[in-house]
């Protein structure tokens, strides 16, 4: 059929010249409108669009407008995960200069999918989807860009991951922060340290990589942010805190003093001691890790974040009744955090003895605990509270 028959043209191309013709495929969706309809066939926007595009775009209906953008988002997806391809992009005896422009190319689609799925989103919400396949149609485009996005992330080089990363976190579209986020995050689980035990350069890329990331941690919540609400703000500092866990579990015993800075930041107010639970139970999972990796290192750094510690903890256990689900959330990654602390620098907690005991004396905490190991089906978590139980309740049973 044309649709193989044109993948396997494409094939007979080089790699850089098939990651070209994607991105001028991808260039092309975006400026499709969402839906053809009376409203828009006198749009000046659209009119402009069909002079850019090889479709005879105002003679479209919308079915036919569904049916071209899935066609095509799939066969760039077919094409950027080929076999074939990937060969060639792997394999090829690429100069510098070629492989850069390569790279800049692949960096290029994963922007373009990243915007494009991000327009779909904001389009389906913002317009009256008035049929069932027409909605089906939106997830599924949106499920296929995001499949690429996946696909094409393993594909690009360190270095050209780090730039697009740091280009992309700054920008001011949440929804594409947010997918960075993740493909950071599992960039640096993907990334073996003893590959690398002779050579600096390829960790200082990551941690290049996780300063971007940090610098998200940093921002105030801006409620006024054009098009995004304010939980999806919250959403991406959420994200960036755990990607920067996720870095601590990497590099921090490689770049102790670099780590040991960044806890500053993690127990600073518009992480630790956020007015939003999702923000603080994220930064609490963070310094946990932290505190598990640096150990003594972090003693003198105790006074920074161990107030806010029992803060938390007192919070919750004063008023738990008219706490929220997050608000236990909250009090359980506390608890943990508590746990990391006492198993690791013990012995320097005694100026805090006493709201220590207060809090976990309290029989609020205890019924907690207990409350959640009765609610929980799951074996894992019941594990995680029995852990709970025993190495920080026991300390002072």
């Amino acid at each position: 059929d044309i649709y193989s028959f044109t993948l396997s043209l494409a094939h007979e191309f080089d790699a850089q010249q098939q990651v070209a013709g994607a991105e001028l495929l991808l260039q092309d969706l975006i400026l499709l409108p969402a839906e053809m309809d009376a409203a828009n066939a006198d749009d000046s926007e659209l009119k402009s669009a069909a002079e850019l595009l090889y479709i005879d775009l105002p003679h479209m209906n919308s079915k036919q407008l569904r049916t071209y953008r899935l066609v095509v988002l799939d066969f760039v997806h077919r094409l950027l995960t080929s076999q074939q391809f990937r060969s060639k992009y792997r394999t090829a005896d690429l100069t510098p200069e070629v492989s850069q422009q390569l790279s800049s190319a692949v960096s290029t689609v994963l922007e373009l999918i990243t915007k494009m799925s991000t327009q779909y989103g904001q389009l389906t919400q913002k317009q009256r989807l008035t049929t069932q396949a027409s909605d089906r149609a939106w997830k599924q485009s949106i499920h296929i860009a995001y499949n690429v996005i996946d696909d094409v992330n393993s594909l690009m080089d360190r270095r050209s991951f780090v730039q697009t990363v740091a280009k992309l976190l700054a920008q001011t579209d949440y929804k594409i922060r947010r997918k960075v986020l993740a493909l950071a995050q599992k960039r640096i689980e993907a990334f073996d340290t003893r590959l690398y035990e002779a050579d600096a350069k390829p960790i200082d890329d990551m941690l290049e990589l996780v300063g971007s990331v940090v610098d998200v941690v940093d921002e105030k919540v801006d409620e006024s942010a054009e098009g995004f609400s304010q939980k999806e703000f919250v959403a991406n500092k959420q994200a960036a805190l755990l990607c920067v866990a996720a870095a601590a579990r990497k590099f921090a015993s490689l770049r102790p003093v670099l780590f040991t800075k960044l806890v500053k930041r993690v127990s600073g107010q518009e992480s630790l001691d956020s007015a939003h639970p999702v923000v603080v139970s994220a930064a609490l999972v963070t310094l946990a890790v932290l505190c598990s990796e640096l150990g003594s290192r972090l003693i003198p750094s105790l006074p920074m974040f161990l107030p806010s510690i029992l803060k938390h903890m007192h919070a919750v256990t004063g008023n738990y009744r008219s706490a929220s689900a997050d608000d236990v959330a909250v009090l359980l990654s506390a608890m943990g955090a508590m746990e990391t602390v006492v198993e690791n620098m013990s012995a320097f907690l005694v100026p805090s003895l006493a709201p220590l005991f207060t809090c976990l004396l309290n029989p609020v905490l205890r019924a907690v605990v207990e409350e959640k190991a009765e609610e929980s089906d799951d074996e894992s978590e019941d594990s995680v509270l029995d852990s709970l139980r025993s190495q920080v309740l026991a300390k002072v049973d």
